[in-house]
C-alpha cells in the first residue's frame, strides 16, 4: 500500500518480497552501530519481522515504518516512518538508509514528507526523534529539519544515552500534502536537495 510520494520517492508498506532488503539493511554498519541487532539473520526471519513488526504496526495504528522506494527505478533505498515507543511520551520519526544511497538527500526527503503526514493526516502537534550522541549525520539532519534537542539521557532499558529531539507543528504553516488516488503527495519540501 502506497502512503506518500515525493518528487523522487514513494513511501509504502513493506511486503514479504522486501525480506532480502530488510536483511541487508539490518546488517548494515550504520544500523548495527546506531540502532542495534534486531535478531533478524535470514530471509525467513526478515519475512516474519515484516509481518509481525512492520506491517502489524501499520495495521494496528494506521502508521509505522515504511519502505522508501526510488520512483525512477523502484530501488529500495531505506525505511522511514513513525514509531510509538513506551519509553517516549510522543510518537517519534525514524529513518535508515542503505549506505550506497546515503548522501543523495533521500533521508531528508522522506523525513520531511513523514513529518508533514504526521501533522496533516494524523493531526500530531509534536513528533520526537532519537539518535545516539555520536551519530553526527543524523543530528545534522534533524536540526536542519527544525527539530530541537530536548534532552540527552539513557531511555528506559537502554545502557547508552540517547539525544531526544522534538518537532512542533505550526498550525498556520501552509499544507504540504495533497491526496491522490496513489496516496498522499507532498507538494513541496522544506529544503530542496542539490547536488
Amino acid at each position: 500500500m502506497k502512503v506518500l510520494q515525493t518528487d523522487r520517492l514513494t513511501l509504502r508498506w513493506f511486503t514479504a518480497e522486501d525480506a532480502p532488503f530488510i536483511v541487508e539493511l539490518l546488517h548494515s554498519e550504520g544500523w548495527q552501530r546506531f540502532i542495534g541487532d534486531r535478531g533478524v539473520h535470514s530471509v525467513a526471519e526478515a519475512r516474519d519481522w515484516i509481518t509481525h513488526h512492520l506491517r502489524a504496526a501499520c495495521e494496528r495504528q494506521g502508521f509505522g515504518q515504511w519502505a522508501v522506494e526510488r520512483r525512477a527505478d523502484g530501488a529500495l533505498v531505506g525505511l522511514c516512518g513513525l514509531v510509538r515507543r513506551d519509553k517516549l511520551p510522543a510518537i517519534d520519526v525514524g529513518y535508515a538508509l542503505l549506505p550506497r544511497f546515503e548522501g543523495a538527500g533521500y533521508a531528508r526527503e522522506a523525513t520531511t514528507a513523514t513529518l508533514a503526514y504526521s501533522a496533516e493526516v494524523l493531526g500530531l502537534s509534536t513528533v520526537l526523534a532519537i539518535t545516539r550522541p555520536d551519530n553526527e549525520r543524523s543530528i545534522r539532519l534533524l536540526r536542519s529539519l527544525g527539530l530541537h534537542l530536548e534532552r540527552c539521557e539513557p531511555l528506559a532499558g537502554d545502557a547508552h544515552a540517547s539525544m531526544v529531539f522534538a518537532w512542533h507543528h505550526t498550525p498556520s504553516a501552509p499544507a504540504q500534502l495533497v491526496q491522490t488516488p496513489q496516496g498522499w503527495r507532498i507538494s513541496s519540501l522544506t529544503r530542496e536537495h542539490r547536488g
